[in-house]
């Protein structure tokens, strides 16, 4: 389930790179956690860039967050293989 998810990935409408990346990494490591300054340095975008992709992986149900002191941390939903594999429904490749 976890090879087919990742390669649904390529497939799912609204998804750009960086978010398809944090995606693929996400279904590795279950316990993963990202934060906006985090996401911003490793792809090398302006923080609004940032929050945009992880709030829009949020808002999709791909991850949660939850607030940390004064920082945002997102986490891979429990059932992330599923949802991704829901959503890639319909999709040919």
């Amino acid at each position: 389930m976890l090879a087919a998810a990742e390669r649904r990935l390529r497939g799912i409408e609204g998804l750009n790179h960086r978010q398809q990346g944090l995606l693929a990494d996400a279904l590795r490591n279950a316990g993963a956690r990202y934060t906006i300054e985090g996401h911003k340095r490793t792809h090398g975008v302006v923080y609004q860039t940032a929050r945009s992709d992880l709030l829009v992986l949020e808002g999709r149900g791909f991850l949660k967050a939850e607030k940390t002191g004064r920082f945002m941390v997102f986490r891979p939903s429990e059932d992330l293989a599923k949802r991704l594999d829901e959503s890639g429904h319909g999709i040919s490749g």
